[in-house]
Parts: C-alpha cells; structure tokens; sequence
C-alpha cells in the first residue's frame, strides 16, 4: 500500500499530537491575517480526529506532566482545537472529529424514525 498524499500527516502519540495542533495554531493564525481575496486562493485544510474523547484526556494528562510553573492552565493544544473548531471555517480550515458518545440510558441510545 502506498504512501498518503504529501501534504497528509499522522500522528501517533501525543507529544506527535500536540506538535501538530501547535502547527495548526500557527497556521490557523497566518489565514486569519490573509486579506480575503488571498485566502480564496488557499487551499481548505481538513483536520481529522478520531477517537476524540479520549485524545482530549490524554493531552490534558500530558499537560499537567509537562506544563511549567509560568505555562497556561488550558493546554495550547486544546486551545488551537477549540479555536479552529468556533472559527476555523473563515479560514478554510474545517475539523472532522469522531468520538464515542458517553454511556446513556437506553431510552437516550435508542432511535426510531417513524413516517410522517
């Protein structure tokens, strides 16, 4: 099986995790800066995160190991996702993140549709 596109990039670990979403600050900051005009000219970038919930807990886990005296409370990281996630589509950066739902009742997890 062949290699993903070049500009397609994977992530194994959290501390690879993190060193990607601090690139998607950084990125996502330049495109805020863009005159609109340039920005239609930049490709959409699509960030996909799978298995979110427990990413979130192990980069909140990785923080608190690693976060110095001086170092916000809130993880860059989770901070970089949340910022692409409320304004990200204004710069043609778009978040696909699948997680499992928390456990529920029966009634909750349970779904009928029913013909109008």
């Amino acid at each position: 099986m062949g290699e993903g596109p070049a500009d397609s990039d994977h992530r194994g670990s959290i501390a690879g995790t993190h060193d990607a979403l601090a690139g998607l600050a950084s990125e996502l900051g330049r495109r805020n800066e863009l005159a609109a005009d340039d920005l239609a000219d930049v490709p959409r970038l699509i960030v996909a995160i799978d298995e979110a919930n427990a990413t979130l807990r192990r980069l909140a886990r990785y923080w608190e190991a690693f976060r110095g005296r001086d170092d916000p409370r809130t993880f860059p990281a989770v901070t970089a996702l949340e910022e692409a996630l409320w304004s990200g589509r204004a710069a043609r950066v778009h978040v696909i993140s699948a997680a499992r739902p928390r456990a529920a009742s029966s009634e909750q997890r349970s779904t009928s549709c029913s013909p109008r």
